[in-house]
């Protein structure tokens, strides 16, 4: 089938992005991706043995247009949930799954590996400003690509050894849950 595919922030391995940018729409390739741009020393375990070079046949189908951008930050829906009417917004919380990646540090958060969604509110310090705006209006099932770019997310300063200092931030998300918050009144 297909799949969507965010060129810079090393989805699959290197030779993948450098592959793709000389592709278009319509185009239809065989690629060739020595062992060293794809998944060199380690390989993947039953699947594609170490040092092995790839041959990938591949078709361009389209070029996704973001649902909304907004002071740079652009979102893609690519499922909608449809089961749930809660949205997140103010009051409430989400549930998410998420991988993020940076153009030199692919997959640094990985929640889906480690099985351990996470949980955040707009009211939340420690969110960058783009990932809030983006999830604003979300619901329950769907499944989104976020890019943040820099002044949006850690800006010159950068976070830790983990996103350098002026990256944009690519985000890979399911929404597992929106609720609104439960305050304590007695």
């Amino acid at each position: 089938k297909s799949f969507p595919f965010l060129l810079g922030y090393q989805m699959q391995t290197k030779g993948w992005d450098i592959a793709l940018k000389e592709l278009k729409v319509g185009d239809y390739a065989e690629i060739f991706i020595p062992s060293e741009l794809a998944r060199g020393e380690k390989g993947i375990k039953g699947l594609i043995p170490p040092h092995s070079n790839n041959i990938l046949k591949i078709r361009i189908l389209e070029e996704r247009l973001p649902l909304k951008q907004m002071d740079g930050i652009r979102v893609w829906r690519l499922e909608e949930g449809k089961t749930e009417n809660e949205v997140f917004s103010e009051g409430k919380e989400l549930e998410i799954h998420v991988m993020a990646s940076t153009p030199t540090n692919p997959f640094y958060i990985n929640t889906f590996r480690t099985r351990k969604p996470f949980t955040m509110r707009l009211t939340d310090a420690g969110v960058i400003p783009g990932l809030k705006k983006a999830l604003i209006g979300s619901k329950k099932g769907d499944r989104l690509y976020v890019l943040v770019p820099a002044e949006q997310a850690y800006g010159s300063k950068g976070y830790l050894d983990l996103v350098k200092p002026n990256e944009s931030i690519f985000y890979n998300i399911l929404v597992m849950e929106v609720r609104k918050i439960k305050t304590n009144k007695k």
